[in-house]
């Protein structure tokens, strides 16, 4: 339950990834929020990004998804209709974001992970390396990725900055997907040959290509 404990990105450190990166978030790109809650997060990147194409959300939590269904028709009809001829689109999703494929080549992908364990927080990383293109941006809360840092990393870290969020002050980690591809899952590096497999296995925290 630790997992599902609420919390939101706050509004000005919103602005701060806006602001900062605008020139790294194409037109029309596709905003995701792991975790999504009752939505605020995303329905602000509308407003803050007017030019982009898809808000996605994906929220475990009945209670919660039912909440932001509520805020999507109230931004429909109330701010969307000012946000210009082709305003973001909000697409609200219930159920477990690491088995979906709802935000598969965003571009920018928000995850409260402040209180995940780290059985989640690593398996999230994982999939966002599946997932995510070279250059989708992943932002994390209290830490970052481990694949991050060295040659053949699957992620380049572009920053470590504490900013307040719904709870308080919280270290925001960005990150950019690079070009190189994710290890090959442990059932593949068993297929390998046994020299390839000894391979791997020297290289450790390096993803593997098979």
């Amino acid at each position: 339950m630790r997992d599902l404990v609420y919390g939101e990105f706050g509004f000005m450190s919103l602005v701060a990834l806006f602001r900062k990166y605008s020139d790294q978030i194409p037109r029309r790109a596709v905003v995701a929020d792991l975790g999504s809650g009752v939505g605020r997060p995303l329905f602000a990147a509308a407003c803050l990004r007017p030019d982009i194409a898809r808000c996605v959300g994906v929220e475990k939590l009945r209670g919660l998804h039912e909440l932001a269904g509520e805020l999507r028709a109230l931004y429909d009809a109330e701010l969307a209709p000012v946000l210009g001829a082709h305003p973001p689109r909000g697409e609200l999703h219930r159920g477990d974001f690491l088995g979906g494929v709802e935000w598969r080549g965003a571009d920018v992908v928000l995850v409260n992970s402040a209180i995940f364990r780290d059985e989640l927080f690593d398996a999230t990383e994982a999939r966002a390396a599946e997932v995510l293109t070279p250059g989708a941006l992943v932002v994390t809360l209290r830490r970052g990725f481990r694949d991050c840092g060295h040659e053949g990393a699957c992620w380049e870290l572009l920053e470590a900055t504490e900013r307040r969020q719904s709870w308080g002050m919280s270290t925001v980690y960005v990150h950019r997907r690079t070009k190189t591809r994710p290890a090959a899952p442990a059932s593949k590096i068993s297929e390998a040959p046994a020299g390839q497999t000894r391979a791997c296995h020297r290289r450790a925290m390096r993803p593997c290509k098979l």
